[in-house]
């Protein structure tokens, strides 16, 4: 995980990003999701949403906690998915992604690569001092 950090370019988005993050697949139900989270255990500091990835891994949007616990347990996840948030390119600037952060009050951000796969996500607390000093 380090290796991966350390091989983007300073003060971008990949160096700020954690790949410790939740994802779930389109095609299944909120039951499988529910006990797939049981079995995990635990979830990453900051986890409010769970992203939902295609087959490639590819983001396809995300899905509240919130959404997860007050749905039926047979509602499919593809009838859940928020794809207002957009992902943030791992190569966009430090300051940029403090920016969408700072105007959108976001918790956490997913960070896609150039083909829209999945790598992680950024959290407020990985961009709180870089809001502080703009």
């Amino acid at each position: 995980r380090l290796e991966q950090a350390l091989s983007y370019d300073e003060d971008t988005a990949g160096r700020l990003m954690n790949p410790d993050v939740v994802t779930v697949r389109a095609d299944t139900t909120v039951d499988v999701v529910l006990r797939y989270l049981r079995l995990r255990g635990e979830l990453p500091e900051h986890t409010d949403h769970l992203y939902v990835v295609s087959r490639r891994h590819q983001y396809l949007g995300r899905i509240a906690l919130q959404a997860l616990l007050t749905r039926d347990a047979s509602t499919p996840i593809n009838q859940l998915i928020d794809d207002e948030q957009p992902a943030i390119d791992v190569h966009e600037t430090a300051d940029e992604v403090a920016r969408q952060f700072s105007d959108h009050d976001w918790i956490s951000a997913p960070v896609v690569d150039d083909n829209n796969v999945l790598l992680g996500r950024i959290t407020i607390d990985d961009v709180v001092d870089i809001i502080r000093y703009q």
